[in-house]
């Protein structure tokens, strides 16, 4: 069944007559009869009657001719509001902002960006790295469209960065969970574990990347302190010096499973990469201000997710 035949047994239902249906639809009747006949076969049903009048509905009919007409009916919404998606996805424009903090899986969002960026080509784009404190700060600036990228822990609550109005003024989006991981030298004796207790791990010292914030904002931190008291033996805001660390066996780092997938081949020739226990999980999210929640472009970025 095709839609020219639903058209045509409109046509033919309004004239009364193959001869002229077919001038209107600008088809030979030979052609006309046999769009009929063939719809006909495929519903096994008779259509029309034909007598010297012309031609007239059956009772089957006019129960196609019913469903014919709400089937060209949607079809014809569904071309309007395809034409009015091409056209917002042709003149969509503006800038979103992200801003990440460490730990977010940079490759997911590259992603997304390339996808949404297909679809939106005049849609840009700038990526920044934050602290978590700056970043949720940058998010309540109303002038930029910022999306935050964060990392939060289960039970984590952000009212330890801001206060409560200001919570108040943002969105949070859950994307995905995962697991937190442990980065362990493979120097270390622990290296060859297939899974490590969260114990075992507080009798270690541990490195932590802290990207300049209140160290008790660290989500690293707030997960150990559920266990026990960690003993931090460097804290570095700098990645490269945080891997190094790790490497010679300095202390233990912590990843999420997606974020381990960012050492390089290099590092993990001297890193085990280890699931903890129990696990800990991790949730990657979106942070973004209320007040930009309706704007076109974040609708649109929130609909392609």
């Amino acid at each position: 069944m095709r839609i020219e035949q639903l058209e045509h047994l409109i046509e033919i239902s309004k004239t009364h007559s193959i001869n002229l249906a077919a001038q209107n639809l600008h088809i030979t009747q030979q052609s006309l009869s046999r769009s009929i006949k063939s719809l006909e076969d495929e519903l096994s049903v008779l259509l029309f009657y034909r007598d010297h009048k012309g031609v007239s509905l059956t009772e089957q009919g006019q129960i196609v001719l019913k469903r014919a007409q709400e089937i060209i009916q949607t079809a014809q919404l569904m071309r309007q509001e395809l034409c009015i998606q091409t056209e917002q996805t042709q003149n969509m424009t503006g800038t979103l902002n992200f801003i990440y903090m460490h730990g977010f899986d940079l490759r997911k969002l590259t992603t997304i960006i390339n996808g949404f960026s297909t679809q939106y080509p005049e849609t840009k784009f700038t990526i920044s790295f934050q602290s978590v404190s700056v970043l949720l700060q940058s998010l309540l600036e109303e002038e930029k469209i910022n999306i935050g990228l964060v990392l939060l822990p289960e039970n984590f609550h952000l009212n330890s960065v801001l206060e409560k109005h200001q919570l108040e003024q943002l969105e949070i989006m859950p994307l995905y969970e995962e697991n937190s991981m442990a980065a362990i030298s493979k120097k270390s004796p622990l290296a060859n574990n297939k899974s490590i207790s969260i114990s075992t791990l507080l009798k270690q010292p541990i490195v932590l990347l802290n990207n300049n914030d209140d160290i008790d904002n660290n989500w690293t931190k707030f997960l150990l302190q559920q266990f026990g008291i960690p003993n931090f033996s460097l804290v570095t805001s700098t990645e490269k010096i945080y891997v190094d660390a790790i490497i010679n066996n300095i202390g233990v780092g912590f990843f999420t499973r997606s974020s381990s997938k960012n050492l390089t081949a290099e590092d993990l020739k001297n890193i085990s990469v280890i699931p903890i226990r129990p696990s800990i999980k991790v949730f990657s999210s979106l942070v973004i201000n209320r007040r930009h929640l309706n704007t076109p472009i974040i609708q649109a970025f929130l609909s392609f997710l």
